[in-house]
Parts: C-alpha cells; structure tokens; sequence
C-alpha cells in the first residue's frame, strides 16, 4: 500500500521519470513479486527500464541487477527467449563496466544458461555456467551456497548430455562445497543428494543411490523441509532403489509417505504425482506375483521450480533473489 501511494504521489507530481521514481518502481517489482503477482512484477521492472533508458542510466550496476531480475520474471513467466534477452543485456552492461567478474555476474551467466538450457540450447546451457564457474574463481566465491547451486546445475547440464562420470564429479564438487561453507544441512543440501542418488543409480549402484537418498531424508527431517512436494519425490526415488533392490514392502511404505506428501501438499495432479500412483501400482502387482511396466523415476533439484520427470533439471533461484 505504501508503495502504491508513492507511486501515485510520483504521477501526479510528474516526477515518476526520474532516478527516484525508477528506484520506486524496481521496489515495487521487488515486493509485488515476493507477493506472488509475477505479471505485476513483469510490469513494474519493464517500467524501471524504461525510465532508467530515457535517463541514460541503464549502463550501470543497479541497471544491470533490474534486468537479471527481469530476466528472472520473464523465466518464471515461461519467456525464455525474453529472459534469454534480459540476460545477454544485463552481461553486455557489465561487461562494458567491468562488473562482469564478481558475484552478481556469476550469478547472472547461471541464470542465462539456465534459460538457455530451457530453450533447448544444451550447449549454450554448458557454455554459460562454465563461465560462471570462471567469475566464480575469479572472484573467489565458489566455496559458497551460490558456487554449490552452479556445481549442482552442471551435474544436471552433464546428466542431461549423458555424461553420468561428469555429472557426479560435478555433484561431488558441489557436496564438498556445501560441506565447506556449512549449507549442506538444508533444501538445497538435500537436493543435491537426491540428484547424488538418482545418478548413481543410473549409473547402477543402487547402495551408492540408497545411501544419498536416506542422507537426504535425514536432512529434510532435521531442518522441516519434508513435508513439500520435493519431500515427495525424494521417497519416490528412495522407495524405487529399495524396490529395485528387492524390498518391495520398504518401497511400498516410501511410496505411501510420498502420496501423503502429495496430498499435503496438493501436489497429486502433476506429472511426478502421476509417476509416484504408477509407481504404487506396479509395485502392489509386483507383491502380488503380477508382471507390471517397469517404473519411472522423477528428480528433484536445487530450488525446485516446476517437475519434470526423467530429467535432473538445472533451476532457476527464486525470482525475487
């Protein structure tokens, strides 16, 4: 309420086209997307931009940082191409100011491979977060919770191209980071050990995968991030590798937990949910002595936007970060 009275202040006034009244507008971007209105929050970044071009004040950091978060926006929105714009702008401007080798531009190549990645640009997606790592190192920030996100995006970049080796070194390098910096014990931390687990048993060791999956249980449990929907595909990727293993009861009971996860959280009516009631089925027949599809297995990831299953997806952080 507070900004929008601001913000009619600044119009009646005429004072809107200003640097004032474009700080004004990337707040309320700020506040309408931690709210929830991501189209309210497109509209009011858009607005900044544009008093910041008619001002001719684009061309710096605080420019910079409005577009990555426009960028952002439009991702969440699924304009990938226009994220994929915002991006390319917002590194043009840091490039030309020399504040592409810092922490925000790392930030910023991730979020633009990312989008890339979403558009089907497998190779601009590794390209990009190589050069992240880059500014990571160079500004020597990759032992942190950002550097760990990077690491974990590019096991799943890696994953994504078939490079199971290089996908677990890249999760490897990024659990030994979390370890680090002391954010292993979180919903990032458990997201890495499910795409640890879901690796691994790609790769086929089952023990490998069972371990990081009950890791990752261990520390959803202690830091109360099991009940959500990422809870759930975690104990439908357990109960799988202990049914692969033969424990079709253990599974069961994993696969009844996550359907109350689901339920929870009003989650049943997605693709994951979908494989989780698949999955209860096949392996209620397979107690019963009655052959079934074999099963699939979602993943969850860092910061966990949107599910897609059979696909360790690199993510997004949250818009208004």
């Amino acid at each position: 309420r507070a900004y929008a009275e601001a913000l009619s202040i600044h119009e009646r006034a005429g004072t809107l086209q200003t640097d004032e009244g474009a700080r004004l507008l990337a707040n309320i971007g700020i506040a309408k997307c931690k709210a929830g209105d991501l189209s309210g929050a497109l509209e009011a970044y858009e607005r900044a931009v544009h008093v910041h071009g008619r001002l001719g004040t684009l061309s710096t950091e605080r420019g910079a940082a409005l577009l990555r978060s426009l960028g952002l926006v439009k991702g969440e929105l699924f304009d990938h191409d226009g994220a994929v714009k915002a991006f390319l702008e917002a590194k043009r401007i840091r490039e030309s100011i020399g504040a592409l080798e810092t922490l925000e531009g790392a930030k910023l190549l991730m979020n633009l491979g990312t989008s890339r990645g979403l558009l089907g640009d497998l190779n601009g997606k590794l390209n990009a977060y190589s050069q992240a790592r880059l500014l990571h190192e160079a500004s020597k920030t990759l032992e942190s919770e950002d550097g760990a996100l990077l690491l974990n995006n590019m096991g799943n970049a890696r994953k994504e191209y078939g490079d199971l080796n290089g996908a677990l070194d890249a999760y490897a390098e990024a659990r030994t980071v979390r370890k680090r910096a002391r954010c292993l014990e979180s919903a990032g931390g458990a997201g890495l050990l499910n795409n640890i687990g879901a690796a691994k048993a790609e790769a086929g060791d089952l023990q490998g995968a069972l371990e990081a999956y009950k890791e990752a249980v261990a520390i959803r449990e202690r830091t109360g991030t099991m009940e959500s929907a990422a809870g759930a595909d975690l104990l439908m990727n357990l109960g799988a590798t202990k049914e692969d293993m033969g424990d079709v009861d253990g599974a069961l009971q994993d696969y009844e937990e996550a359907r109350r996860l689901r339920e929870l959280t009003s989650t049943v009516e997605t693709a994951n949910g979908a494989l989780l009631l698949m999955n209860i089925e096949n392996a209620q027949a397979k107690k019963a002595g009655v052959c079934q599809p074999s099963k699939k297995v979602g993943l969850a990831a860092d910061a966990a936007l949107r599910v897609t299953p059979n696909r360790a997806r690199a993510q997004l952080p949250a818009a208004c970060a």
